[in-house]
């Protein structure tokens, strides 16, 4: 988040809660960030740390949940649910690895962070590569090399 000093608010009816405001530097103020918590014993900065913290995570629920299918699991046994969660973690932690791949020599800077595309976008490319290595296994197994060259070329174009 990259916030710039802090701003913590207590009001005075409520001793319980606390509000923090924080923005960018060089940001308008109309991109401003409010956290409410009740973590009242904490400083502002360790407020929003734990927050970005929070928020990966919530992130990467919402990407579990939306497009890998984390809670459409209908069965009933306890092995099943784990089985289900796992083959999401696996089908999420396939398409980070394949994108940081794609990425190359800037993904494997250390401790630096890499914007990586967004969670559409990696399954877009995923199955395309897909897709294309699949067609070119295929056309490869036409001896002709002229019908090879055609029929690679349509399935690709489509």
């Amino acid at each position: 988040m990259g916030a710039h000093r802090p701003r913590r608010w207590t009001t005075a009816a409520q001793r319980r809660r606390t509000d923090v405001f924080s923005k960018r530097p060089g940001d308008r103020w109309k991109n401003i960030l409010a956290v409410p918590t009740n973590a009242t014993n904490l400083d502002a900065r360790k407020i929003l740390v734990i927050y970005e913290t929070r928020w990966a995570i919530e992130v990467l629920m919402k990407e579990l949940k939306g497009s890998l299918g984390l809670g459409q699991y209908q069965m009933q046994s306890w092995i099943g649910i784990v089985r289900h969660l796992h083959l999401v973690a696996l089908s999420h932690l396939t398409l980070t690895h394949h994108a940081t791949n794609r990425l190359g020599a800037q993904a494997t800077k250390p401790h630096k962070d890499v914007p990586l595309p967004t969670f559409g976008q990696r399954l877009t490319v995923f199955r395309e590569e897909v897709q294309r290595e699949q067609i070119t296994r295929f056309a490869n197994r036409i001896r002709q090399l002229r019908v090879r060259k055609r029929v690679k070329e349509f399935l690709l174009a489509t």
